[in-house]
């Protein structure tokens, strides 16, 4: 699968935040600090902007045959959808 810059960093902020999580509902990723932490070429980058670029995202891994990956809860944001385990 070929990802763009920015979809590559999106699916890494949501792998690290899942890392980095103490549980499930603490692994979300606001879209705002997506947003923020993302190098949009726009420097209005907004939920909007998140919302298509993980849009994009899944729908290249869903060509994969790939099920739900990321779950999405307004309010809160975007987490992955299965946990992540670390390498041993």
């Amino acid at each position: 699968i070929v990802l763009a810059r920015l979809e590559y960093a999106v699916l890494r902020a949501l792998i690290e935040a899942a890392r980095n999580a103490s549980g499930s509902e603490t692994a979300y990723v606001p879209s705002t600090d997506l947003a923020e932490h993302l190098a949009f070429k726009s420097s209005a980058a907004d939920s909007d902007n998140v919302r298509d670029l993980v849009r994009r995202l899944l729908k290249k891994l869903q060509g994969l045959g790939a099920q739900i990956l990321v779950d999405s809860e307004r309010g809160l944001g975007y987490r992955l959808a299965w946990p992540v385990v670390p390498a041993k």
